[in-house]
């Protein structure tokens, strides 16, 4: 079966502009900011690829979707090696096509510390149409999901933005108690 792969990744942290720079050099590359964060949380929706080759199959194909979870603090089910991403990436190898917005900014570079080949780190990008991408390369403009969502009568996100997702990562991490860490990850997981 050919699949797809949608994805959404969140972070610790924000990558620093060359500005922000912690170290005070001027001219860190982007890797290099990179380097400075980490990823939380990843969650993907494997899609049956014929299925969303026809358009009245698509509710059908998000249906039967395989939802696939990794946190960087617990080991995914059934994951290889130590990597807590590796179910996501195994996902990736089996993928005709991998989605998401602002993949190819953000999400992969976030990523790519987990990576043990950088053969397989650029297979995975070739593979990726990332819709931020090619608004930003036609329109010279940054626009939110939101934004597009809104302006093609869809519904938002949950009203979170990547701020928030740091916030709760801070509380999956340091809050008190456990059902208040279970929540903070659901409403991660969630966004």
């Amino acid at each position: 079966m050919q699949t797809v792969v949608v994805f959404d990744c969140e972070s610790d942290g924000c990558p620093p502009s060359v500005a922000d720079d912690a170290s005070g050099r001027t001219g860190a590359t982007r890797v290099e900011r990179f380097q400075q964060i980490q990823c939380t949380c990843a969650v993907a929706l494997v899609l049956d690829g014929a299925l969303l080759r026809n358009a009245s199959r698509v509710d059908e194909a998000i249906a039967d979707a395989r939802k696939i979870v990794c946190w960087r603090d617990m080991p995914t089910p059934g994951a290889l090696g130590d990597c807590p991403f590796a179910a996501l990436l195994a996902a990736f190898d089996e993928a005709v096509l991998i989605s998401g917005f602002n993949t190819l900014s953000f999400d992969f570079p976030l990523l790519r510390k987990y990576y043990r080949s950088e053969v397989r780190y650029r297979q995975h990008c070739l593979k990726a149409h990332d819709p931020f991408d090619d608004i930003r390369a036609r329109t010279g403009r940054w626009v939110s999901l939101d934004t597009l969502l809104k302006s093609n009568g869809l519904a938002t996100k949950n009203g979170m933005t990547g701020q928030d997702a740091v916030r709760l990562w801070n509380q999956v991490q340091y809050a008190e108690c456990a059902e208040e860490r279970r929540l903070a990850r659901q409403r991660l997981e969630d966004y």
